[in-house]
């Protein structure tokens, strides 16, 4: 990273695992974790000019920062997360989704986040199927939270969380996926847009950069 001028904040222990914090050149904050779980895992991407050993294999979790940690401990606990630690005497938490996690860390800086470049608008959870996805809508909404209801975005159904701090969490689905309109074989080769933005195709396309 230093011989390509990236930022990055050397190597620490961070809840326990090995990590390297960076930026990119948006400033969008990202950390790789080394985890020995994923040694022997397919990369995602296949090919190109970077090591096996050194290829990304998954996305680990997100990390949120709010002013007060346990009202967003006991959100993400509303929607099924795992805490086993001291809620109350805390600073940052490890909140556990199966395989995944969300780090919640609790900062007293006047900082506000705002959309655009360095920003994350929102992060995604996940649930098996639009049965799970209604459940965890009643749920928050039982409990006040404001929400979108369920929204059917072509690959995945959504539902969308007004959360702690006005922090964003959407549920989206795993079904039907990204096969639905095109098959496996040659997917990505194209750009697939769902239904309702196929109107504005031209200026999407216009928009977007070139991959090299």
């Amino acid at each position: 990273m230093e011989e390509q001028g990236v930022y990055h904040e050397g190597i620490i222990d961070y809840f326990g695992e090995t990590i390297m914090k960076f930026s990119d050149e948006e400033g969008q904050r990202f950390a790789l974790l080394a985890d020995s779980v994923y040694n022997d895992s397919e990369p995602y991407a296949g090919g190109g000019s970077i090591p096996l050993e050194y290829a990304v294999t998954g996305i680990f979790g997100v990390e949120v920062t709010v002013q007060y940690l346990k009202p967003m401990v006991e959100f993400l606990q509303l929607l099924g997360g795992k805490y086993d630690g001291d809620i109350d005497n805390a600073e940052q938490a490890r909140v556990r989704f199966g395989d995944d996690s969300v780090f919640v860390v609790e900062t007293r800086t006047t900082n506000v986040e705002k959309q655009g470049y360095g920003s994350v608008h929102h992060f995604s959870l996940r649930v098996k199927d639009e049965a799970a996805l209604k459940e965890i809508g009643e749920r928050v909404t039982r409990e006040k939270w404001r929400n979108s209801g369920v929204v059917d975005r072509h690959y995945f159904k959504a539902l969308y969380i007004s959360a702690v701090g006005n922090i964003t969490v959407e549920i989206s689905t795993d079904t039907p996926g990204f096969t639905v309109d095109e098959p496996l074989e040659t997917l990505g080769e194209s750009l697939s847009l769902p239904p309702f933005l196929e109107q504005d195709r031209d200026f999407i396309e216009m928009r977007l950069h070139p991959l090299s």
